[in-house]
């Protein structure tokens, strides 16, 4: 598959309407299979459940109506520092796996503490779910529940490269769309985020990829008053799983380390990990 993973990425979309149907029971077991079977980067630990999509019905975390699920796949977690990031990279993988098997996915937020969905995965005291994924076949035509919440969400709208991606001058990449440098920067820019934030932010020198959160307010006031997973985080183990796939793609080796470069980075930013990509 790893030929066509930059092919999946740049494919990929929110499914929220779905032909129950057409779901086979071995599809589950291909994801859940796949994703208890990657390997986090910051040592987190996850116990990964297929609930069923009658679970929670309706208006399902902070993401609006899901129409006919197969499943929703949630991984409980313990509270240990950077799980929201690897849970990120790891689910990721798994969506655009299923992807690759004609399954559809959309990422939900929300707090997940409590109610029929915790229940159903058999959610511990000491335990959380930072996140879940509604799986299962897409229906052919979208449905206008899917196309309102692109657009409300922002998915078509995004951030210009030079307002996320620099060098360690402080200079814009020179990007020209055609060679991996562009390609890698392509796939991490169409990585799906919360609200579409893209909190991501990354400084390039010398094959070296530096990865940087810059938070949103709005957001932490949410994670210290509401119970909510660190989504911002989140989304960079999403970011992450887009630029290892994409180099994979493209034949480049990867080796991810915790490098902080002495330069490139504004005030506020919070560095996270960096990639080695010889180009």
């Amino acid at each position: 598959m790893d030929n066509n993973w930059l092919d999946l990425i740049m494919m990929r979309r929110s499914v929220r309407t779905f032909n129950p149907s057409a779901f086979t029971e071995d599809k589950k077991e291909l994801i859940l299979d796949y994703v208890g079977k990657q390997k986090p980067l910051f040592g987190s630990e996850f116990e990964f459940r297929a609930v069923a999509g009658t679970a929670a019905e309706g208006k399902v975390g902070t993401y609006g109506t899901m129409k006919n699920p197969a499943f929703y796949l949630a991984g409980l977690a313990q509270g240990k520092e950077y799980h929201p990031a690897d849970y990120g990279y790891i689910v990721e993988k798994a969506v655009l796996m299923a992807m690759g098997n004609g399954i559809g996915s959309c990422w939900i937020g929300g707090v997940f503490s409590k109610g029929s969905l915790a229940s159903a995965a058999g959610l511990k005291e000491n335990e959380t779910i930072p996140a879940i994924v509604a799986m299962g076949v897409p229906k052919e035509r979208r449905h206008f529940a899917d196309v309102t919440s692109r657009l409300i969400a922002g998915s078509d709208k995004r951030k210009h490269p030079d307002q996320l991606f620099r060098t360690a001058e402080g200079l814009p990449l020179e990007l020209n769309g055609k060679d991996n440098l562009s390609r890698l920067i392509e796939a991490v820019l169409v990585a799906p985020s919360a609200s579409n934030k893209q909190p991501w932010r990354m400084v390039v020198e010398d094959g070296v990829f530096h990865l940087f959160l810059e938070r949103n307010a709005r957001y932490n006031r949410m994670i210290e008053l509401g119970g909510l997973a660190d989504l911002q985080m989140m989304d960079m183990g999403i970011a992450m799983a887009h630029l290892e796939l994409a180099s994979s793609s493209l034949g480049l080796e990867h080796e991810w380390v915790s490098q902080p470069p002495e330069n490139g980075m504004e005030s506020g930013w919070e560095y996270v990990i960096s990639c080695r990509i010889p180009l």
